[in-house]
């Protein structure tokens, strides 16, 4: 009777660490396809505090033009690819500015 109670309990904690595991590939492979979504259709650029840009996915660099290397230490609202009219950036920038989101 104690091995089988013991054998149930192990079938339990396997089938426990089987289902945990299964929980955290899913989350990881979710977390990897909204990865993969912001990368693909979002532009995404970092600033640090003094408003001047450190990073930018390979998105925005495709979409705009510029390389990491012509971004980096530029200001916030000191970038023009083209794409925009004035009026455009200037409503951008004072969103993101502000601290909001655009």
């Amino acid at each position: 009777m104690t091995t089988v109670i013991l054998v149930a309990a192990a079938l339990w904690g396997i089938s426990l660490a089987e289902s945990e595991n299964m929980k955290a590939r899913r989350a990881q492979h979710r977390a990897q396809s909204f990865d993969r979504i912001i990368e693909d259709y979002f532009l995404v650029l970092k600033s640090d505090r003094q408003g001047r840009f450190c990073d930018a996915n390979e998105n925005f660099l495709r979409q705009t033009g510029y390389s990491l290397e012509e971004l980096i230490g530029k200001p916030q609202g000191g970038l023009c690819s083209g794409n925009y009219d004035s009026e455009y950036l200037s409503e951008m920038w004072s969103v993101v500015q502000s601290g909001g989101i655009w």
